[in-house]
């Protein structure tokens, strides 16, 4: 990367609700739910394991890579009604609680040193 460069990273958040659950619920089930709950096997259904997933761990700057923004993000679900209603209640709750630091998607923008 040049100079001046940007480098952009999303990841999810180890402390949103439903990534809690999904850590808790094993592999082999969770594919099973995911076929089940959406009709097919969603292509980012695999075994992950994550090192920078935190705000905390975001705000580390990396080598010559200085952090410039990080952008907490919610999803609301669409995939159907029930999934949606009980998305859309946590986004609720998050906002009137204030609990920012819980959303479920990270972005994070890092500039190289000049």
């Amino acid at each position: 990367m040049r100079p001046g460069g940007i480098f952009i990273l999303q990841t999810t958040n180890k402390y949103n609700p439903l990534i809690i659950l999904s850590r808790i619920i094993p592999f082999g089930i969770k594919k099973r739910l995911f076929k089940s709950l959406f009709g097919d096997n969603p292509s980012g259904t695999f075994k992950t394991h994550y090192r920078v997933n935190t705000p905390k761990k975001l705000k580390r700057n990396r080598g010559s890579l200085k952090l410039q923004k990080i952008f907490l993000l919610e999803d609301v679900l669409c995939h159907n009604a029930p999934i949606f209603s009980i998305s859309f209640l946590i986004f609720r709750l998050m906002h009137a609680l204030k609990l920012e630091s819980i959303k479920g998607n990270m972005i994070a923008v890092y500039q190289k040193e000049s």
